[in-house]
């Protein structure tokens, strides 16, 4: 198995072979030609070194191509203060905080204190319904025919905002992945069509704003990675699967 570090510019982000079904992934936007760097993932591997390995090979491969890099993730910065000689390649930035605008600060106010059993009990595999709108929000207009009202996201710049947000966009990778851990179960049972359809434009909607692989095994496992046809016409996308 290849375990060198590629550059994927259509997913935008860098990858790792793990094994043959996983990869470990640094996900980067562009801004101009800097690629500012938001998300480590490292799937179930954790405590392993993958991480560090991922990150090293990211920077070397950076620095090889001449290019210049600012760091938004809160690994990666672990990673710099601890091996400062990549200082030269790429600098850091605190995590995104768009929530501190104002912005997305509702949907920190809708999750509140209940955040922490809805986690619990989505481990469970009991979805909870009355919080879904807060916990795995879709673009306006998507999942059902109430649209999502103020829990709702206006655009896909507005999604990658979420995901890049210190706190929101920790919060949701944790929902989705307490979802993909229930892939064995018969816990979408338990949902009903309209929450089946909202949790599928939600998920819809972040893959598009983040083609991470922890959301791409995600759809696969509930929804035979198929895309959300309703998200995908709203955001300008041709309808099809991964």
């Amino acid at each position: 198995m290849d375990t060198q570090v590629r550059d994927n510019p259509s997913k935008r982000r860098f990858e790792r072979a793990i094994h043959e079904n996983s990869i470990a992934a640094a996900y980067y936007r562009l801004e101009g030609d800097l690629i500012v760097f938001v998300h480590v993932e490292v799937p179930e591997f954790l405590g392993q070194g993958i991480g560090t390995a991922l990150v090293e090979g990211t920077l070397d491969l950076v620095k090889r191509r001449g290019e210049t890099a600012l760091s938004r993730c809160s690994f990666m910065n672990a990673f710099l203060h601890a091996n400062p000689e990549y200082l030269d390649v790429v600098g850091v930035a605190s995590p995104a905080s768009h929530t501190q605008s104002g912005d997305l600060m509702r949907f920190v106010a809708a999750q509140g204190p209940s955040y922490d059993r809805n986690l619990i009990a989505i481990r469970e595999g009991r979805v909870p319904s009355d919080d879904l709108d807060a916990l795995f929000p879709r673009l306006h207009g998507t999942g059902c025919s109430l649209g999502g009202g103020s829990l709702s996201i206006g655009s896909l710049e507005s999604a990658r905002n979420y995901l890049e947000d210190a706190v929101l966009g920790g919060r949701y990778r944790e929902c989705v992945r307490a979802l993909e851990h229930l892939r064995t179960t018969q816990a979408h049972s338990t949902l009903t069509a309209v929450d089946v359809r909202k949790l599928h434009a939600s998920m819809t909607l972040f893959f598009n704003a983040s083609s991470e692989f922890l959301f791409e095994s995600t759809l696969d496992a509930w929804f035979a990675g198929s895309l959300d046809s309703q998200t995908m016409t709203k955001l300008g996308q041709s309808v099809s699967g991964f």
